[in-house]
């Protein structure tokens, strides 16, 4: 399901109080892919030091942090640091997962989507074309993405917090004039298809779902992402959207938020620095 790209309606509750754990990272920052993959360099390096500055600052251990960065991306690496985080974590610990890469939207494999679509993180090893040598298997789906996190939710329980942040796109790839500078866009239109052709899908049906609610034995999940999936998602000055905004919020307050405020400040900054591009905020409600 597209759990981690569709917005909710309605209030956002994020709760951070009375937090007790340890507090740990996950950062996939990819700005260069191999050459012929397809994809253009965009500015994650840049995403992940001002992720690391800002996370160090709120009581991250560097220790803590783990940054998987251009070749150290691959899909089997990505996995792994998701299985080695479940393994490492504790009840009640905060638990942050960022990906800056390309995203791009790809057939559905399992007949779940309405408009046919998963959506993916391209990682290193991911191309834009489907061939006969590479058919999607180092895409990953957001199907696989709900596997990964779920036992991370297991593991941190009720007591924990997970923050899943995704500063990618499944719209349009190119480096084009906007106002004062020239945009990096994380993310292509086309399709990633073995039928279909190389199709340009601007006008994908966006189906809002229905609010999140905590389940019992899982955490509490707050999942962003930078724009909705058939939209477009802009760099602004040399970094990811997204991450420029989080940080920015962020540095506002002496720890990490404890109260949904910043979330609503979060849309407010993204409306700020980049008009028109509509952040995807989801949250689980009590």
């Amino acid at each position: 399901m597209k759990s981690i790209y569709y917005i909710i309606i309605g209030l956002l509750v994020f709760h951070l109080c009375g937090f007790a754990g340890e507090k740990r990272a996950l950062i996939v920052a990819i700005s260069r892919y191999p050459e012929h993959s397809g994809w253009n360099p965009i500015n994650a390096e840049n995403d992940a030091n001002l992720l690391l500055n800002t996370l160090t600052k709120k009581g991250f251990n560097e220790k803590s942090i783990t940054i998987l960065s251009d070749s150290m991306a691959t899909k089997k690496q990505v996995v792994a640091a998701f299985q080695t985080l479940q393994k490492t974590a504790q009840s009640g610990d905060l638990v942050f997962i960022h990906f800056s890469t390309h995203g791009q939207q790809m057939d559905d494999d399992d007949g779940d989507e309405p408009d046919g679509l998963d959506e993916a993180i391209v990682c290193y090893d991911a191309k834009m074309f489907y061939s006969a040598e590479y058919k999607g298997e180092n895409h990953l789906r957001d199907d696989e993405m709900d596997l990964m996190i779920l036992p991370i939710r297991k593991k941190i329980g009720e007591t924990g917090n997970l923050i899943v942040s995704l500063d990618a796109c499944h719209s349009e790839s190119a480096t084009r004039g906007y106002e004062e500078d020239e945009v990096v866009v994380r993310g292509t239109d086309y399709v990633f298809s073995k039928n279909r052709g190389y199709e340009r899908k601007i006008n994908v049906l966006h189906i809002p779902k229905l609010p999140l609610f905590q389940e019992s034995g899982l955490s509490p999940i707050t999942e962003l992402a930078a724009c909705e999936s058939n939209k477009q998602n802009y760099e602004y000055k040399g970094y990811g959207s997204l991450t420029y905004a989080l940080c920015a919020v962020w540095d506002k307050y002496d720890n990490l938020p404890e109260c949904h405020v910043w979330l609503d400040e979060l849309k407010q900054k993204m409306e700020e620095i980049r008009p028109g591009q509509n952040p995807v905020l989801r949250t689980t409600l009590k």
